[in-house]
């Protein structure tokens, strides 16, 4: 009891990478430590003796599901949390959809990634009454793929389009200046 009064205002910076199955799961931050009880993993309360209030504040610089192509947005990179409430201490809850990418240059190159999008939940957890504080990351991998193919277009493409938009404008000024031409001789 006496090391974790001592480690009591400390926090933590958690790195790294993790390599996940291609199922659904989650990837969880606690307060405590974890013990092996009935083949699961439960937070060992002692910690929770101590206060009963924690300061999850975090900030996530970077959170990928692997390799980046241009273009990429991973919707939780630099996503900062800050809780000040003196009641109780929050639950975060980040469920994360993953989406299978193939991202192909222009050159062939392919490159095997995933990107996701984010729904976040926070609320407030009052430790007698039974929950716990965290940071919570659950994670699903959609059945579909998306696949990206860089594409560059020739100059002949370009000087085609150019030669359209200069016809359609030609076209249009001619019938323009027809309108106003007949029914000025009209009016006459």
């Amino acid at each position: 009891m006496d090391k974790l009064k001592s480690q009591k205002d400390e926090g933590c910076r958690v790195t790294g990478s993790i390599l996940l199955n291609r199922v659904a799961g989650n990837v969880n931050i606690v307060p405590g430590k974890l013990i092996l009880q009935n083949s699961r993993y439960v937070v060992d309360s002692e910690i929770y003796q101590l206060d009963n209030i924690f300061n999850l504040t975090h900030t996530i610089h970077h959170l990928a599901f692997g390799d980046e192509y241009p273009g990429i947005i991973n919707p939780l990179d630099g996503v900062k949390k800050l809780w000040e409430d003196t009641d109780g201490s929050p639950m975060y809850e980040y469920f994360l959809q993953i989406v299978p990418t193939l991202y192909e240059t222009s050159w062939g190159l392919i490159t095997d990634t995933n990107q996701y999008s984010v729904t976040e939940y926070v609320q407030k957890v009052i430790i007698q009454g039974g929950g716990v504080p965290g940071i919570f990351f659950m994670y699903e991998l959609s059945p579909i793929i998306v696949d990206y193919k860089e594409a560059s277009h020739s100059f002949l493409h370009f000087l085609t389009n150019l030669c359209a938009i200069i016809g359609g404008v030609y076209t249009v000024a001619s019938l323009l200046d027809s309108f106003i031409y007949h029914t000025l001789q009209w009016r006459k």
